[in-house]
């Protein structure tokens, strides 16, 4: 900047400002008291709209912010745990909300910008939202210890043909709950199903009371209920929960895209 621009942003400030911020005479030019208290803040200022531009920046990559993490029951038993652990050593500066409803209620809240991204269970009910699939959970028998089945190291499905059968209801996971039947009439039988229980871990709760037995995901065997054994099913039976990531397939928000590259750091597709 030449001299006489100088000057004339200098006297320009001075009138903005309202008070004469420097002394000039022969020997130089020096801050006036005012000028003093000025440059002060001024020097914050300048601090501070440099720090605001690299938040931005920061905040346009996603490592500063809040993430809106929405997650089903079943997958604090699996999934989440270690993907949160990941995410918030990866990320610090991310603050993290994390929002636990059921897959249905979680594409609704994903479409309505309620949350950035969540675990859920595929297949969906509604178009707009994209998916990548995390991790599948097989589904194990849930038998009274004392059960004559839990001596067996794993359990054929037609055996709980005769048996009393807790399963979730339909309207929690329609899916799932379909699978269920479906593979029950592929091995010969209807499943007599003496209660529903709205979550597996009540299931659980209801075989260790002598209730009956029923079929939930692998992953909960780390509940250990005293009175509870788990089985694999026997023979080529293999029903599963798939577990995966969502999102509007709009492009991902900043800190959503951050989560799906942890994901993909962990080794998940």
């Amino acid at each position: 900047m030449t001299q006489p621009s100088l000057t004339a942003r200098i006297q320009g400030l001075e009138r903005e400002v309202g008070v004469k911020l420097f002394d000039r005479d022969r020997r130089g030019v020096r801050l006036t008291e005012p000028g003093v208290a000025f440059l002060d803040h001024a020097r914050s200022a300048v601090l501070s709209g440099k720090e605001a531009m690299a938040n931005a920046r920061r905040a346009s990559l996603g490592e500063i912010g809040r993430l809106r993490f929405g997650f089903t029951g079943l997958t604090s038993y699996a999934g989440i745990p270690e993907l949160v652990q990941r995410f918030k050593r990866a990320y610090p500066a991310v603050g993290i909300d994390l929002i636990q409803t059921s897959t249905t209620e979680l594409e609704i809240a994903l479409l309505k910008d309620e949350l950035d991204i969540a675990l859920l269970h595929p297949p969906l009910s509604r178009s707009g939202l994209l998916l990548r699939e995390l991790e599948v959970d097989p589904l194990i028998v849930a038998l009274a210890s004392s059960h004559r089945l839990a001596k067996l190291p794993a359990v054929p499905l037609e055996s709980l043909a005769e048996e009393p059968f807790l399963i979730c209801p339909r309207s929690s996971g329609p899916y799932l709950y379909d699978q269920i039947i479906l593979a029950c009439q592929r091995a010969g039988f209807s499943p007599s199903v003496v209660q529903e229980v709205s979550f597996m871990t009540g299931l659980i709760a209801l075989v260790a009371a002598g209730v009956g037995c029923g079929l939930v995901t692998r992953s909960l065997q780390v509940i250990q209920r005293t009175g509870v054994t788990f089985r694999p099913l026997a023979g080529k039976q293999r029903l599963k929960l798939v577990t995966a990531l969502a999102w509007r397939d709009s492009e991902p928000s900043p800190v959503a895209q951050r989560m799906l590259d942890v994901a993909k750091s962990r080794g998940l597709r």
